[in-house]
């Protein structure tokens, strides 16, 4: 989809870090766009500040872990705008506490919001992309958590990281499926971003031990904010990924030799049985 004037995206998380980030690229060139997010509030703030006319924007409230929700925002997009060109699953939340010790429950919310989000938003969005014989592409957010455990200082990266492989793994499936098709799908696997990813988790999570969470008081940046690399870097990326249809976005390129390495470890355990060749 190189061209991307006049079309229609749907981004997930659009409040805010990433999603935010796309959104004003593909305004930038020109597509309208669906914002979507669960905060309301921080939903009418984000469109305020983009300044663009309410012809080309349309912010919908949505807990993208409602699969009849995304199917209602689905109606409004068309409503809206006639179609829909672009499907951007970009929201998602961290882990709070250690895998061994975090609750179904927080699993649960974990992988519904950063799996199941996405399949909720392809379930709902692919055949509005199938309805016109214009093209279409489909963004998934995933990570670089995606391919490497996380750091032990990060107590709720377990969670994290076992849904982003999943959506990786989805990703990669959803591609293969739409190979014959006109629709392209790429797979975004970011290091750190300066976002309020850490913030946002705290705050939605359903453990009870969210509460407990040490984080820097407002005003001040959290870790991710400082070490992160800017969104906007991964929002021109992503946009720029949609109209070469490539595969996949990487943004840290810091990260290869990490990334070299795990590969060439598990290429070291092979031959897998003993004493085959």
């Amino acid at each position: 989809m190189k061209d991307i004037a006049g079309k229609v995206a749907f981004v997930t998380g659009a409040a805010a870090g990433i999603g935010l980030a796309i959104t004003r690229v593909l305004l930038e060139r020109g597509a309208n766009v669906v914002m979507a997010d669960r905060q309301r509030s921080a939903l009418d703030g984000a469109v305020a500040a983009l300044g663009v006319p309410e012809s080309r924007v349309l912010a919908v409230e949505l807990d993208v872990r409602d699969s009849q929700a995304m199917a209602r925002a689905a109606a409004q997009s068309v409503q809206a705008f006639g179609r829909v060109h672009l499907l951007c699953n970009n929201a998602g939340v961290g882990g709070i506490n250690p895998m061994l010790t975090a609750s179904i429950e927080e699993w649960r919310w974990v992988l519904d919001v950063n799996l199941f989000g996405a399949i909720h938003g392809v379930q709902h969005f692919l055949p509005l992309l199938q309805s016109h014989d214009e093209g279409g592409h489909i963004v998934n957010t995933c990570s670089m958590a995606s391919f490497l455990p996380p750091p032990p200082f990060v107590p709720g990266g377990g969670l994290y990281c076992t849904s982003k492989f999943a959506l990786r793994g989805y990703t990669e499936s959803l591609r293969v499926a739409l190979a014959e098709s006109n629709i392209g799908v790429t797979g975004v696997y970011p290091a750190m971003v300066a976002t309020d990813l850490d913030r946002t988790t705290a705050a939605n999570s359903p453990s009870a031990l969210a509460a407990g969470v040490k984080l820097p008081p407002p005003g001040q940046p959290t870790m991710l904010q400082q070490m992160g690399i800017s969104a906007d870097i991964v929002g021109r990326a992503v946009v720029d990924a949609i109209q070469a249809g490539a595969p996949s976005v990487f943004t840290h390129d810091d990260v290869r030799p990490v990334l070299a390495d795990q590969f060439e470890r598990l290429l070291a355990t092979f031959p897998c049985t003993p004493g085959a060749s």
